[in-house]
């Protein structure tokens, strides 16, 4: 997973409207996507490998965001939550970073930093409660603040 950082960012549709627009308006057939994604990589790319008349049942060449579970197909490392490494699992997968540039070392250094930027408030809160909560938990009663005298005047 990724964030989306533009203000603006495209509504994509997984099968291309022009070749199939019986779907152009299923919201299981739109998501959002940032503009690298759906003009730079996707295009005109047709995912559907098998066609069937209702759209469920078409087989898809890469992962779909709402049909497949992105772990059965895909493999994180590094990063706890928020995975900074991708490896396919299955030609969908495989597929899907390949369509998708997941593994660029841009977009592998974005996920980097995302999954720093993260972890950073948890740290700090963390700390603060390590400081806090056996502060609490003694019951012991807690000393006025000293008062700084100011310097200069």
């Amino acid at each position: 997973m990724s964030y989306l950082y533009e203000d603006l960012p495209a509504r994509d549709h997984i099968a291309p409207k022009t070749t199939y627009p019986m779907w152009t308006f299923r919201p299981d057939n739109l998501v959002l996507a940032c503009y690298a994604c759906n003009s730079d990589r996707k295009k005109a790319y047709d995912p559907i490998s098998a066609r069937h008349r209702k759209y469920r049942r078409c087989q898809f060449s890469i992962v779909h965001p709402y049909f497949d579970r992105p772990g059965a197909h895909l493999d994180y490392a590094i990063g706890g939550p928020r995975a900074i490494l991708i490896a396919g699992i299955t030609d969908k997968g495989k597929e899907t970073i390949r369509l998708f540039d997941l593994m660029s070392p841009e977009r592998a250094k974005q996920r980097a930093a995302e999954a720093l930027v993260e972890e950073l408030p948890n740290r700090l809160q963390r700390q603060f409660q390590e400081m806090y909560v056996p502060v609490v938990r003694s019951h012991a009663p807690l000393k006025p603040a000293t008062r700084i005298a100011p310097t200069g005047a």
